[in-house]
């Protein structure tokens, strides 16, 4: 399996780094998953005060990044608290800063390497890019939604959406005290691949709780759910395909607070095979 499944990691169990991503050797990251084939690969990347990129560059990989806290400036726009972007493989990045540091998520579509200048041969395809959105300014939708959940009022802002692989990122709000009718009802399969990273709250399945800083890598056909969430949950979701739920016909019992089972590679079991706790809230 060229990127392993991951279920599930909290990323403040990860140390942060230098030099984990090559591409920014000045920046502290921790890898959440990577694929060995292709280099694709998810990141947290937490810039510096005072952080500046000397030159025009651009990146031999497409990126997909949203600003968790901080703010970074990327020719002249500056992208501030849950700002996201897709900026193409050979996206010219003519000047980057990060005067007071800046934490964002960031995914490559590839193993992402760092040229200086402008691509040879002509530039990227700008009809691809995505150059700036504020989530804040974008409204909830529930429209394509599986009505399984929509009817429970969940809701999605799509951020990025590619017409022709049906690759998606988007932002899914679950409101709180929401569970299956008497705890427990069927699994879900998708023919996509999935990845999360819960931005806020929580949320409850058979592997355990998943708060704040959660992330699972999913490869396609692996069977996940039910869940519920006592304060409600907001999560960046990607899928690199068309996202169709698929029932089982049995269905699974859910606790609110499940036994920590956490499906793990042998280089992550070591550190986030324990339950992570929150802060106490009082």
């Amino acid at each position: 399996m060229a990127r392993p499944h991951i279920e599930f990691i909290h990323t403040q169990q990860l140390p942060w780094a230098a030099g984990v991503l090559p591409a920014r050797p000045r920046v502290a990251a921790k890898m959440l998953s990577a694929d060995s084939e292709t280099g694709a690969c998810s990141v947290l990347l937490r810039y510096p005060p005072g952080w500046t990129q000397d030159g025009a560059v651009h990146l031999t990989a497409g990126e997909e990044f949203y600003v968790l806290d901080g703010a970074l400036t990327v020719n002249g726009r500056a992208y501030g608290l849950d700002c996201f972007a897709y900026l193409p493989a050979g996206y010219v990045r003519t000047s980057a800063a990060s005067p007071g540091g800046c934490d964002v998520i960031a995914f490559f579509d590839a193993a992402p390497h760092c040229v200086a200048g402008v691509p040879a041969g002509g530039g990227y395809d700008t009809s691809a890019a995505v150059p700036y959105l504020n989530a804040h300014d974008m409204i909830w939708e529930s429209e394509g939604m599986d009505p399984y959940y929509s009817d429970w009022g969940m809701k999605w802002k799509i951020l990025n959406h590619d017409p022709v692989t049906n690759a998606t990122a988007m932002l899914v709000a679950v409101p709180p005290q929401m569970h299956p009718e008497n705890w427990q009802g069927p699994q879900e399969i998708h023919d996509c691949m999935e990845e999360a990273f819960v931005l806020a709250g929580d949320l409850h399945t058979h592997n355990g709780v998943f708060y704040n800083g959660m992330y699972f890598y999913r490869p396609p056909r692996i069977y996940h759910g039910p869940f519920a969430t006592r304060f409600g949950s907001l999560m960046l979701v990607r899928v690199d395909g068309v996202l169709e739920n698929n029932w089982t016909k049995e269905e699974t019992k859910l606790r609110l607070y499940p036994d920590h089972k956490p499906y793990l590679p042998d280089d992550l079991r070591a550190v986030a095979g324990t339950a992570w706790q929150p802060e106490a809230r009082y």
